[in-house]
């Protein structure tokens, strides 16, 4: 690894700098039945390299953000490619005009960066975090995830309705952020972070 000192830590080797690109290399002692290596020196077993992918708190909070308002003014390109067909195929007067109004709803909303719909309900997010991720982060990924979603939902240019409460049981106070939003968690294998927003 150019450019990184290494320095020894619990039978464990890591960079001391992190450059462009951050490995950690796990090194494993040979350590027989709890005899430890000679006067300090260890000889190792193996050596094993791991690419690592560090996620940034203000990239990640940025992106949960980011994600939201797109949902909030962009129906998926199927669905008006779907909607479309439905519209060219569509024998009843009714329903055909009821189909072009919400084409062009959809379209004004698009455009305008607006709300397809005034109630944008509760955010629940679904993570699948790699188990060679780092955080760079003094938050949870809770806290990064609430984050994102309050400034998604106090946007200046686009607000969002907010519907959580912070007392579902008895106040019934509303948050006025839209948080807690709901997260499931998934440790997987890589170095990635997949996020779906619903």
């Amino acid at each position: 690894m150019p450019g990184a000192v290494l320095a020894p830590r619990a039978g464990i080797l890591v960079p001391q700098r992190a450059g462009p690109a951050p490995w950690t290399i796990v090194v494993a002692f040979g350590n027989r039945a709890g005899i430890g290596p000679p006067r300090g020196v260890a000889q190792p077993r193996s050596i094993i390299f791991q690419r690592m992918t560090t996620i940034a708190q203000a990239d990640f909070i940025q992106s949960i953000a980011d994600a939201l308002q797109h949902i909030s003014y962009f129906h998926p390109l199927d669905y008006i490619h779907a909607l479309g067909a439905a519209y060219e195929k569509e024998q009843s007067p009714a329903a055909k005009d009821a189909i072009a109004q919400i084409l062009t709803n959809s379209r004004m909303c698009a455009e305008g960066h607006r709300p397809i719909c005034q109630d944008t309900g509760i955010v629940v997010v679904f993570l699948k975090v790699g188990m060679d991720v780092r955080w760079d982060a003094t938050m949870s990924v809770q806290e990064m995830v609430n984050e994102g979603v309050r400034r998604a939902y106090l946007q200046p240019d686009n607000v969002l309705r907010a519907s959580i409460v912070a007392d579902p049981a008895f106040s019934r106070k509303n948050t006025r952020d839209n948080t807690p939003a709901v997260v499931h968690y998934e440790i997987v294998p890589g170095n990635t972070v997949e996020v779906k927003l619903a």
